[in-house]
């Protein structure tokens, strides 16, 4: 690995910066599955919304992976025979994230939030 500025391949500037070898970064050692939370519970929600028709209201944000992780849920969704709704904040009059504003939009049904969500306590204990 060389100093910092002087990378002649990307492989020397993602090892540098990483600080793991390309070969770490391709074959981790940890055999151990990261698990998310009630991952399964969610999924399961899911799948009971979609064959009971339910509303499915996918909540993201205005930034690049914000809308394209909304769009990948979208297209998931639909290839399993739900129809949901893809709801992004507008920027300056709506602000960042998942607000009450946007819950008022949401008439019924399933929200998902999607790269956002986490903070949003009075937003999500509304939707409750």
């Amino acid at each position: 690995m060389g100093k910092k500025g002087s990378h002649t391949t990307l492989q020397e500037v993602v090892e540098t910066n990483s600080g793991l070898s390309a070969d770490e970064l391709i074959n981790p050692k940890s055999t151990e599955p990261t698990e998310i939370q009630n991952l399964s519970k969610a999924a399961i929600r899911l799948l009971k919304a979609i064959n009971g028709r339910e509303e499915i209201t996918i909540f993201g944000d205005y930034d690049a992976d914000g809308i394209t992780s909304s769009l990948i849920l979208k297209k998931l969704i639909e290839e399993l025979g739900g129809n949901p709704n893809v709801m992004l904040p507008k920027r300056f009059s709506e602000g960042y994230g998942l607000s009450l504003k946007a819950v008022d939009k949401i008439n019924e049904g399933l929200l998902i939030t999607v790269d956002n969500g986490i903070a949003a306590n009075e937003a999500i204990d509304a939707v409750r």
